[in-house]
Order: structure tokens, then sequence, then C-alpha cells
């Protein structure tokens, strides 16, 4: 079950991972890692989040869509 604490930890693998790149074809690979329709990190999680029970699903809601959108933004600089 995704937690909180499993999100922090995901955050700080991505920007890791981001520090890690050195090109555009490293950026591009990111980018379907995290967000890739199919078998990304990000749908993954939604998925753990719709299974979610109703007095945690909503926080993790929360927090995952920030997770989300601050991967969003990094990876369209």
């Amino acid at each position: 079950m995704i937690t909180a604490d499993t999100l922090a930890q995901l955050r700080g693998q991505f920007a890791a991972d981001v520090a890690a790149a050195v090109s555009a074809r490293d950026l591009q690979t990111l980018r379907d890692k995290y967000l890739g329709r199919k078998n990304g990190v990000m749908t993954a999680i939604w998925a753990q989040v719709a299974s979610a029970s109703a007095d945690v699903k909503k926080e993790l809601g929360r927090v995952t869509n920030h997770l989300q959108n601050d991967v969003e933004a990094e990876l369209t600089r």
C-alpha cells in the first residue's frame, strides 16, 4: 500500500534521477518512466490511490497530485 512516506521517497528518487540526467534523451527516458500512461510510476501510484480506503484516499490523492504536478513541471522545462 502506498503511503505519504513512500511518496516522499519517490520524490527524492525523482530528484536524484533528474540531477543525473545529462541529455534530452535522458529526460525523455525519465518522462517515460514517471509519466508513461501504461507503465509509468505515476500511473501505478494513481491506481493504488484509487484502491485506498476512504479515510486515507483524500490525503494520498492530494500528495500524489502535488507530486505529479512537480514531476510534470520539472520534465517540461
